[in-house]
């Protein structure tokens, strides 16, 4: 069985490369004569000094990408303002009671010359970084369908670069808007300017060890932003009674540890703790080589091949190292699946749960 899923990347990675600093967050086909006003909502996530760089465009009816079809000016934009895009300034003004930023035109090659069923595609250097929709399929009837209505992104994603997935997003529903004269009138108003990207805290760990003579090597990988954690490491011999020894406040998101005569117990415990001292992740290790794990995970070429040997159900979570979200998919017992990696980007981080939400393998993956 193949299953196929485009990953989540991480937004500080592509803010580093330009990426993701801008981002669609919503799409809007209005009730007004002509299909009016038609809008797309741009945030901003980080400071841009050249805004040029960017560009935006629709596909039509299934069509395909037709690529760049308006370009943005030499402007400045603040992180956390919005840009808005609509096809003409006089119905926009009407429905939402302020002008628009740009203004694309409604010729057929406007990049606002769209109805419910067409994808938009945000561009930087001629490289689709985020999409609503799905280019080469008409949108008509689909879950993406927002004809005389509206798609929103969901707080706290990233750009998509150019996988488009609906549960991401928010939908009115078509024909949301017919009737409303204003956002105020209508009864599924657009949720304009309301989007908004808080970092993740800490919320799962990664750890990896390794026996070097009688020093125990550790790495630990914490997923998502620093808030005052506490790591407390516990071991034991039998796996039942473990001691504390060790307490680690950090303050970076990998940690590398040594750690002299932990070989001679056979257990690790790795205690995730909150600000107020309370246990919210823990992790127990085993020291033993010749344990033999039912779960595999390693890729080849774009695909990341995970496979469950057990007998049991699992959930296998993909993350990076400070995500601001992550996938997750069910194998089934002595189930296989391949997921499509579109970026090369390190490191990548695999946990395998069981239904109760407690870890049974996680492993780093360098692509």
């Amino acid at each position: 069985m193949r299953i196929t899923i485009v990953l989540v990347f991480t937004l500080a990675f592509y803010k580093a490369n330009g990426q993701c600093n801008l981002m669609l967050t919503g799409v809007f086909d209005g009730p007004l004569p002509g299909g009016l006003p038609k809008v797309v909502e741009i945030y901003v996530n980080t400071d841009i000094f050249d805004l040029s760089n960017y560009g935006l465009g629709s596909a039509n009816n299934g069509g395909g990408s037709d690529g760049i079809e308006f370009m943005f000016s030499n402007d400045t934009v603040q992180a956390g303002s919005f840009i808005y895009i609509s096809a003409e300034s006089t119905a926009f003004l009407d429905f939402f009671g302020f002008a628009p930023n740009y203004l694309t035109g409604t010729l057929p090659t406007s990049a606002c010359y769209f109805n419910g069923n067409d994808a938009i595609e945000l561009f930087y250097q001629n490289q689709i970084i985020d999409r609503i929709g799905d280019s080469n399929v008409d949108g008509s009837g689909t879950v993406w369908d927002y004809q005389d209505g509206w798609l929103y992104r969901y707080d706290n994603q990233i750009c998509n670069l150019g996988t488009y997935d609906y549960t991401m997003w928010e939908s009115s529903g078509t024909g949301a808007l017919l009737g409303a004269s204003d956002n105020d009138s209508a009864t599924y108003p657009f949720p304009i300017g309301t989007y908004q990207n808080s970092p993740l805290p800490i919320h799962d760990f990664v750890v990896e060890h390794e026996v070097s003579e009688d020093i125990v090597l550790l790495n630990i990988l914490l997923l998502g932003t620093l808030e005052n954690e506490t790591i407390l490491l516990e071991r034991s011999t039998n796996g039942l009674d473990f001691t504390a020894f060790q307490m680690l406040s950090p303050q970076q998101l990998i940690l590398k540890l040594e750690l002299p005569g932990l070989r001679a117990y056979e257990y690790l415990k790795i205690k995730l703790l909150d600000n107020a001292g309370r246990v919210f992740v823990e992790r127990v290790l085993s020291l033993d080589w010749k344990e033999e794990v039912p779960y595999v995970c390693y890729h080849t070429g774009d695909d990341l091949v995970l496979i469950n040997t057990s007998e049991k159900v699992v959930s296998v979570g993909v993350y990076f190292i400070n995500s601001q979200s992550f996938k997750s998919i069910e194998l089934l017992p002595f189930q296989e699946a391949k997921l499509s990696i579109s970026l090369r980007i390190q490191p990548l981080v695999v946990l395998f749960k069981d239904r109760k939400g407690r870890s049974l393998f996680s492993k780093r993956i360098l692509l």
